[in-house]
């Protein structure tokens, strides 16, 4: 099942055939298993999980795989977006629904950020540490 109304899948179809390299999506779930108080009921980790699952379903260039505490994270839920399954640093803290989506796939600045990190111009770069903070996040 899509996460995305039928008008909004061909342009997010477009937006990920973009990328030149492979990506891979690394969800860190963090130490919550279960919703925090006050949170709605809302498991913010297996949300996570779902759209990630659902932008790999509409591109071959796009995998995904889920950890519960990998290194390197400040916060959670979190995404990396690890192009050719390199991590250059780039990181999604919280839950990417609403606006917070498009940043993550392709609108604004950190879309640009994440496509041309993905492509073979980016190639040279070893390290980058964009945070982009949005959605709900625990320490």
């Amino acid at each position: 099942m899509s996460i995305f109304r039928p008008e909004d899948e061909a342009q997010v179809r477009d937006l990920l055939d973009a990328l030149e390299r492979p990506v891979e999506l690394l969800v860190a779930l963090g130490p919550e298993e279960t919703p925090l108080p006050g949170a709605r009921d809302v498991d913010f980790g297996a949300e996570t999980q779902r759209v990630v699952a659902g932008l790999a379903e509409l591109s071959e260039r796009v995998t995904y795989r889920v950890e519960d505490q990998p290194d390197g994270f400040e916060r959670y839920p979190a995404i990396a977006v690890l192009p050719e399954g390199e991590d250059v640093g780039l990181r999604y803290y919280g839950l990417p629904w609403g606006y917070e989506l498009g940043s993550l796939i392709g609108a604004g600045d950190v879309g640009a950020a994440i496509v041309w990190l993905c492509s073979a111009g980016a190639a040279h770069v070893t390290g980058a540490v964009i945070p982009v903070d949005a959605g709900f996040t625990t320490r």
